[in-house]
């Protein structure tokens, strides 16, 4: 995701996306229900 994108959100939401995180993809559709520009940026853990 580029920068611009993330500098324009009023809040950015960080989580794991190896399966569709429904939890905060609940907090993002309440939060974008009250009028806030919301992204989700996927944490990837690079140790393995």
């Amino acid at each position: 995701m580029s920068s611009s994108t993330k500098e324009g959100c009023d809040i950015l939401l960080v989580g794991y996306e190896t399966e569709e995180n429904i939890g905060l993809r609940s907090i993002a559709a309440f939060l974008e229900s009250r009028g806030l520009l919301i992204v989700i940026e996927p944490y990837e853990n690079s140790r393995k």
